[in-house]
């Protein structure tokens, strides 16, 4: 009888570590998703206040406003660190794409979330419509 509540005991207790390893691994890719997500409405909130002016065009204004607000990675992107277990890092198209007079621009880029040792890449494509003069 010991025996075989020794033998229960030990098939379930690897179940439940197991089981548990799996829920923890899920919790921290959902948070490296999230915090890549933060990444992408980090960028929509900045080219919210751009004003279209003749002398810097949108993306200019983005690549200046990411490298003036955010510490800049070993890779050479715009990085912000949250705390010391999650980050976000936005990769520009680069070379940046030209702005043309009359044209939509589109403009896609990545997000990268860190967060407790895992890693997600949000692609993402802004469409900018610039007003046109009738």
């Amino acid at each position: 009888m010991i025996t075989l509540l020794l033998l229960f005991v030990t098939l379930l207790s690897g179940q439940v570590i197991q089981t548990t390893k799996q829920v923890t691994t899920t919790e921290k890719r959902i948070d490296a998703e999230l915090v890549s997500q933060m990444g992408i409405d980090y960028v929509q909130s900045v080219l919210d206040t751009y004003e279209y002016n003749e002398v810097q065009d949108v993306m200019d204004y983005l690549s200046t406003k990411l490298d003036e607000y955010l510490q800049i990675s070993k890779t050479g992107n715009p990085i912000l660190i949250l705390d010391e277990a999650r980050q976000f890092e936005i990769e520009l198209p680069d070379p940046l794409p030209e702005v043309i007079e009359g044209e939509d621009l589109e403009v896609t880029y990545i997000s990268i979330g860190r967060s407790m040792g895992q890693t997600i890449e949000t692609n993402d494509t802004i469409t900018i419509t610039f007003e046109r003069d009738e």
